[in-house]
């Protein structure tokens, strides 16, 4: 096994240590290296020196001169409660929040709008406003160069610095929040925002690393990991499966872009932002994407449509990232992710009928075996999170399991094939004819780039 290589500091920013101290300081006070002194702004000229190295290195001229602002973590403007008629994704909180508890992917104890709070918060540690033209940064995020504080000081201090100003080159040359912003399933924008913050992590360990050819070492990619985990500490609060999307675009985002300049150096990285992953599995498993590409399975419920009138209120996909997540609440790490892999496409809706609300989740798994584990392993958190027992329904050719609630809601699970359906209906009364209707008329097929059904778009909050 590689041990830690000394990582080589840039010449351009040695000229800079050497002048501009403040430029240090400010840097070490980031990396928790120093007591926390009044944090200034680094002297222009070395900013803009160190800005120029990076953008260089990453081989993306800028197309706007960069402005620091630097932030104490105590004087965020994040609001630390969002109103309830904000939305998350193109859904209202308050519909989301019932959708997300009643599948089992949020606790019930939590509050999703102070947790979506806290979430932008932390997004929002080092940003970039385009209009402006300013980076900011968050004394927070200073800990972030810790894997590096024994082997390299410098390189420790400039780390979020670096982060940042990769994240505003991705902007400037590909607009990249904008077409996060635009997608509107959860697994499409965290499989985006992997290619953006893995291409900025990615960036700012392998200028460190210079790596003479298109591979960083064992070690190198280690570092990435270590700073993954550091991000993954500042959403220690968070629910799970909003961690993981803080967490995620560094961890397994990093490691993805490293495959694509491997295979053909910053052009292929590039390539990247005009070819993106579609889902969090290619990102996940990169085979799916740079060897055979793998194109989720999407599910169209004509029935289904038409007895709401095409109108439901949630429609979404959870991807193989929150299937982890949501597993991971009732199984072991390992299980789940191996559970979770056998993943091809799913799709949630919530239908509301008169005051009655039902949820239908599709999903659709590699062969019958792996449909059958994910349905007997999502059993498990059900009866967990909702306090349920299940039965099984004794049908022809059909794995079926049936629930009630106390309040009365009804839950029917059942594979057919390598398709799952889990349905959850306000009585139980009309559990089975909903389930019938819910596969009549379904069609499954291939994402493609022609959208058949959406629901309405409604202004985007987070990314």
């Amino acid at each position: 096994m590689d041990e830690p290589n000394a990582l080589t500091i840039p010449a351009t920013f040695c000229r800079l240590l050497k002048s501009p101290s403040r430029l240090l300081l400010v840097f070490a006070a980031l990396s928790g290296c120093l007591s926390p002194p009044p944090i200034t702004s680094p002297a222009p000229d070395a900013f803009a020196q160190l800005t120029k190295s990076v953008a260089e290195w990453r081989e993306l001229p800028l197309t706007r001169t960069l402005r620091v602002e630097i932030r104490p973590a105590q004087a965020s403007k994040i609001p630390s409660q969002l109103a309830p008629t904000e939305y998350y994704g193109a859904v209202p909180i308050p519909q989301i929040e019932w959708v997300y508890k009643s599948i089992g992917l949020l606790s019930n104890d939590v509050d999703l709008t102070t947790a979506l709070a806290e979430y932008e918060k932390i997004l929002q540690l080092f940003s970039y406003d385009r209009a402006k033209g300013v980076i900011s940064i968050s004394a927070d995020v200073g800990r972030l160069g810790a894997p590096y504080e024994k082997i390299n000081p410098a390189t420790a201090g400039e780390l979020p610095a670096v982060i940042v100003m990769a994240h505003a080159l991705q902007e400037q040359r590909f607009g990249w929040r904008e077409r996060i912003d635009s997608a509107m399933f959860e697994d499409h924008r965290a499989a985006l925002r992997a290619v953006g913050a893995g291409d900025a992590l990615f960036t700012a360990v392998s200028r460190a690393a210079r790596p003479d050819n298109r591979k960083l070492s064992a070690a190198q990619v280690r570092s990435m990991l270590q700073v993954a985990v550091e991000i993954d500490k500042l959403a220690a609060r968070l629910p799970e499966f909003l961690r993981e999307l803080v967490s995620f675009p560094y961890r397994d985002g990093s490691q993805y872009v490293n495959w694509a300049f491997a295979a053909n150096g910053w052009p292929g990285v590039n390539g990247l932002y005009a070819n993106p992953p579609s889902t969090t599995a290619q990102v996940l498993h990169p085979r799916k994407y740079f060897i055979q590409r793998e194109q989720p399975l999407r599910f169209f419920p004509a029935a289904l449509l038409r007895r709401f009138n095409n109108r439901p209120i949630v429609e979404q996909s959870l991807g193989e990232l929150l299937i982890r997540a949501l597993l991971r609440s009732r199984h072991a790490p390992n299980y789940t992710a191996e559970t979770a892999s056998a993943w091809r496409g799913d799709q949630l809706f919530s239908f509301q009928n008169d005051a009655l609300l039902n949820i239908f989740w599709f999903s659709s798994w590699h062969d019958e075996t792996s449909a059958g584990e994910f349905l007997e392993s999502y059993r498990k958190v059900l009866e967990s999170r909702q306090g349920v027992r299940f039965e099984t329904l004794r049908q022809p050719n059909f794995h079926t399991l049936i629930a009630t609630q106390r309040d009365g809601r009804a839950w029917l699970l059942q594979a057919r094939g390598p398709n799952v359906l889990a349905l959850q209906a306000a009585s139980a009364d009309r559990l089975t004819e909903l389930g019938e209707e819910a596969w009549r008329d379904l069609e499954i097929e291939p994402e493609t780039s022609a959208v058949r059904f959406e629901s309405a778009r409604r202004s985007v909050n987070f990314h």
